[in-house]
């Protein structure tokens, strides 16, 4: 099994029947890091994460936003020990009551994976899991000026400038048959909108 830090191994090809889309799903998943109880990595690729386990009581949360306002990306970080992957989204908190302050203030201090859906309809890596090793907290720069935002609480959230991601954005795919499935990984996520028993 090639190692993460091989030569690449695989062509590079464009499909011209299936140009790349920009843009996120209106809703990601926000799960608390420590309610992770175990997970389930690919066989093959230990950078496919293909079940989520949370523990007894705990679940993952919707985070819903107009079109286009979750922003998520993923830029690389030369530190002095090798290369590294800074994951951020630049998004916004639509509803401002005093449950959503709580909130707000909750991702200020605490760390979440973020599960973000790729509005691109090929290929197998749609779903994709953000903050999987440091976790994500609201950076500095948080702002909500009611008077030019719309009253929206405008923010990133972001890894620590000093621990970034060892990888790109690890891959959230359920296989059925042998064949990473679509309809499946869905369920899984959604599923962990649900308290866990």
């Amino acid at each position: 099994m090639p190692t993460l830090c091989d030569k690449i191994s695989g062509d590079l090809l464009n499909d011209c029947d299936n140009k790349p889309v920009a843009g996120v799903s209106t809703i990601i998943t926000l799960i608390n890091q420590e309610d992770i109880d175990s997970v389930v990595y690919d066989a093959t690729n230990p950078q496919v994460v293909s079940e989520i386990v949370l523990k007894t009581g705990k679940k993952g949360y919707k985070f819903e936003v107009y079109k286009n306002t979750h922003k998520p990306r993923a830029t690389s970080v030369n530190r002095p020990y090798g290369t590294y992957w800074k994951h951020e989204i630049a998004t916004a908190i639509m509803t401002w009551d005093i449950a959503t302050k709580i909130q707000a203030e909750a991702l200020l201090g605490g760390k979440v994976i973020a599960i973000v859906e790729n509005l691109q309809k090929t290929g197998d890596a749609r779903i994709e899991i953000y903050g999987w090793d440091q976790g994500l907290s609201i950076a500095a720069g948080a702002v909500r000026d009611t008077a030019a935002n719309d009253g929206v609480f405008n923010f990133t959230l972001a890894n620590e400038e000093e621990y970034p991601e060892p990888h790109l954005p690890k891959t959230f795919a359920v296989e059925v048959t042998n064949v990473y499935d679509y309809a499946a990984t869905i369920a899984a996520v959604e599923a962990l909108w649900v308290v866990a028993a």
